[in-house]
């Protein structure tokens, strides 16, 4: 058996934890960090293109969810915008060469957020982009924030999905790998070979049994290996440093460092949305079903959001509305007298066909609860005027989005209130009260 420096790695996305493998790979697999963490760290690249790159990073978790955030180097550069291609590169890679570095500088966000991962970029200046993506985690094209639970069990640093935290085509046949166990004073050595290959880990027993050692090897040549620090932080044994290897390469070409940890603190973020990474109502995304939009919510059809626009009289998030104006080289004024133009047409056809005008305030002499919650909110926290009217615009918008989702769901809550369907009733209820949380309450 062939020993390298201590190693460990960061997994980068999710991993088939299938029962053949050994039960001390299962724990440490199978682990969770916390219910809530914020962890602020950087990744120092000294080869390649990218060499004297330093990111500084911040990932924080809430439940099941993993926000990560990308700052990039003092100047808000990171790799996208760091090196500059060769010619030989493809047409792609010359194109955002040709970039200037600020135009693609600035944060950059990924969320886990229920199976999806979640990606926009951060223009200069905190103003978001306008498109992104909405990918199942599961996809191997979906760049994927660091899950530290599984530190150590991957030999190589890798963005993007894969077995271990290995490109696709490197863990072909590992479903039928055979494993050897062995032990050596505190360190557990355990080594899986399949179709000329072998992973090596080695797991620490005086620290938690965490992996202090991972290898890929393509026969008796090493393809990737990585190293780890581990300490003690609030009573569990988390990495202080990792560092990556290419090859028999003594020298790391990617070293990552952490600088603060902290788990279950009060002042952790308790919840995550889209909404927190800068998605905005109307931002466009590509997700498994096309090219949607977001409503605050989930994600709806190009229909869906007109209709929110033009006949309930959502307004698009003032970004959006000058991204749109500017491509269609008008003025911000300009293109919402179009909206304007556009709305009556539409309601006009609305009123025809369906004889109903969803967009006229109902009467009623029973008090809204939203209403009441945002005036109680107002009164408990003295908010001054600016942010009053800051609270009643998220109110006015949360509930267009509720009555919109009730207007178009009437005839089928009407139908389980006739067949006293508790489960439908119960989904419609929690659409609304899913708006009431992550639209009103959160925001």
């Amino acid at each position: 058996m062939r020993l390298v420096s201590v190693v460990i790695v960061l997994v980068i996305g999710p991993v088939d934890v299938r029962p053949e493998l050994p039960e001390p790979l299962q724990r440490v697999m199978q682990s969770r960090m916390a219910q809530t963490s914020e962890i602020e760290w950087t990744i120092t690249y000294l080869q390649g293109r990218d060499a004297g790159l330093v990111e500084r990073h911040i990932t924080r978790t809430a439940g099941d969810k993993l926000w990560q955030v990308n700052l990039g180097d003092e100047n808000g550069y990171h790799r996208m915008a760091f090196h500059s291609s060769p010619a030989d590169e493809p047409e792609e890679a010359l194109r955002r060469a040709a970039i200037p570095r600020e135009k693609l500088a600035g944060p950059r966000h990924v969320l886990l957020y229920e199976g999806d991962v979640w990606g926009i970029n951060h223009d200069q200046g905190g103003r978001p982009h306008l498109t992104g993506s909405a990918i199942p985690n599961d996809d191997k094209f979906a760049f994927r924030p660091f899950e530290f639970t599984t530190s150590g069990i991957g030999p190589s640093y890798l963005e993007r999905g894969g077995l271990f935290g290995v490109h696709p085509g490197l863990v072909d046949g590992f479903e039928s790998a055979e494993y050897t166990v062995m032990t050596s004073g505190h360190i557990q050595t355990i080594t899986a070979e399949y179709n000329g290959k072998t992973i090596e880990w080695q797991l620490d027993v005086k620290r938690g049994g965490n992996p202090v050692y991972a290898a890929l090897y393509s026969g008796n040549r090493i393809l990737y290996a990585s190293s780890t620090d581990l300490t003690q932080r609030e009573d569990r044994w988390f990495p202080s440093s990792i560092s990556y290897y290419l090859n028999d390469d003594q020298h790391p070409h990617k070293v990552i460092d952490f600088q603060r940890v902290s788990f279950d603190q009060p002042d952790h973020i308790r919840d995550m949305t889209p909404n927190d990474i800068g998605v905005l109502f109307g931002t466009q995304l590509l997700g498994p079903n096309g090219v949607n939009k977001w409503d605050g919510t989930r994600l709806i059809t190009g229909d869906e959001y007109d209709e929110l626009i033009y006949i309930d009289g959502l307004r698009p998030h003032p970004y959006v509305v000058e991204d749109v104006a500017e491509a269609m080289h008008m003025s911000v004024e300009e293109y919402l007298a179009r909206m304007d133009r556009t709305m009556e047409q539409r309601r006009a056809r609305y009123l025809e066909e369906h004889g109903e005008a969803p967009w006229l305030a109902k009467k009623t002499d029973e008090p809204d609860p939203w209403d009441l919650y945002v005036a109680e909110f107002i009164k408990k926290h003295k908010l001054d005027e600016p942010r009053i009217k800051q609270a009643n615009e998220v109110l006015k918008k949360a509930k267009k989005l509720r009555d919109y989702h009730q207007r178009k769901n009437r005839s089928d809550i009407a139908k389980a209130q006739r067949a006293r369907d508790e489960e439908k009733l119960a989904h419609y209820e929690q659409i609304s009260e899913r708006i009431f949380q992550k639209v009103l309450v959160h925001r």
